[in-house]
C-alpha cells in the first residue's frame, strides 16, 4: 500500500468513519492538493473533505490541476511535504505558517478547523504504508 493509492484511500475512509463520531458546530470544506505525487512531475492528486456539524460528511478525490474543486479552504503542497506530515517530521500548522504549504482561505479563518484537521492527519497515518 502506498500513500494516496486506492488501497490507502479505502483504509483512510474507514479510519475517518471510526474517528469522527462526535458532532459539533463546525461546517466547512477543505481540499488538499498533492503535487508531484510519487515523485512524478505534474502528477497532481486532490482530496476534498466536506465537514458538517464537525463530522466528515463527504469525501471525494481526483486527479489533475485543472480539476481541483472549490472549497472554503484549499491547501497546496508537494507530495514530499505531505509525506513529512504523515511521518511526523513536519507539523502541518508549521508547514502552513512557514510557507511549505499554500493555504487559500486564510490562516485566521482556518483556526476553528485545526482540531478537525488534526484528526484528518491522524487518519492519514496508516501502519505499513509506503511512500
Amino acid at each position: 500500500m502506498k500513500f494516496l493509492d486506492s488501497e490507502w484511500y479505502e483504509i483512510h475512509l474507514k479510519k475517518i468513519g471510526e474517528t469522527f463520531t462526535e458532532p459539533g458546530k463546525l461546517n466547512t470544506s477543505l481540499v488538499e492538493v498533492y503535487r508531484n505525487v510519487w515523485g512524478e512531475s505534474g502528477n497532481t492528486k486532490w482530496i476534498k473533505y466536506v465537514v458538517e456539524n464537525t463530522m466528515v460528511k463527504e469525501i471525494t478525490s481526483g486527479e489533475g490541476e485543472d480539476r481541483i474543486p472549490e472549497a472554503a479552504f484549499r491547501c497546496f503542497g508537494d507530495y514530499k511535504s505531505y509525506v513529512s506530515v504523515c511521518q511526523r517530521r513536519l507539523d502541518p500548522k508549521m508547514g502552513i505558517l512557514g510557507g511549505v504549504f499554500k493555504l487559500e482561505g486564510g490562516v485566521m479563518a482556518a483556526m476553528p478547523m485545526l482540531p478537525v484537521y488534526d484528526k484528518l492527519t491522524q487518519c492519514k497515518r496508516i501502519d505499513g504504508m509506503d511512500f
